[in-house]
């Protein structure tokens, strides 16, 4: 009987520190979920300027080939004056 009440006593001593910790994380949960509004509109901020930045860097890119382009028919051009056929 001794041993019941001992047992009963650590389970409940348990379950109120389980209870406190329950708040505890429960408590945190409200703290994130209020700061959660702010944090998903500077994640979209952020991929909007990372979005922009892509699209800038891949239009660059675009004109570097399309000047690559040119100055290789420009230098086919050339080699093809200065170098007549045979």
């Amino acid at each position: 009987m001794n041993y019941m009440l001992e047992f009963r006593g650590e389970v409940s001593g348990r379950l109120q520190a389980m209870e406190t910790q329950m708040r505890v994380l429960a408590s945190s949960q409200q703290s994130c979920e209020s700061k959660l509004p702010a944090l998903t509109r500077a994640t979209l901020e952020y991929a909007e300027g990372i979005a922009s930045i892509y699209k800038l860097q891949m239009e660059r890119t675009g004109r570097a080939f399309e000047l690559a382009e040119r100055v290789r028919k420009l230098e086919e051009t050339v080699a093809k004056y200065l170098k007549p056929a045979a």
